[in-house]
């Protein structure tokens, strides 16, 4: 595993991820079991699946159905940082971008 590197998010520490990576619009993705956000530990994108609630008559009665629609983006919100497994070892190498993004005023709380 020399050469593994994977990009990976950088989540608050009190934030425990117990749940299994999932795929989302072909990217990996973990899902806050605090606070269901999904996002994709390679790039930082979150993602989320509107909804739509259709009215449908049945029986002379208004029945109210709620829709999940397809997965949407809301754009890179988390920072993410390259790592490295070597020899057992674990190598972070942190992202020097000084773009704003949304989960950096978590930062420091």
């Amino acid at each position: 595993m020399s050469n593994f590197i994977l990009r990976y998010s950088i989540i608050k520490k009190n934030c425990i991820f117990t749940e299994d990576i999932e795929e989302i619009l072909g990217q990996p993705c973990i899902r806050c079991p605090q606070h269901k956000y999904v996002i994709s530990i390679e790039t930082g994108e979150s993602f989320y699946r509107p909804v739509e609630v259709v009215h449908e008559e049945e029986r002379g009665r208004i029945r109210r159905k709620v829709v999940l629609l397809d997965w949407k983006s809301k754009g890179i919100c988390q920072r993410t940082h390259e790592l490295k497994v070597e020899n057992g070892k674990v190598y972070v190498k942190l992202n020097d971008s000084t773009e704003e993004l949304a989960s950096d005023k978590y930062a420091f709380l």
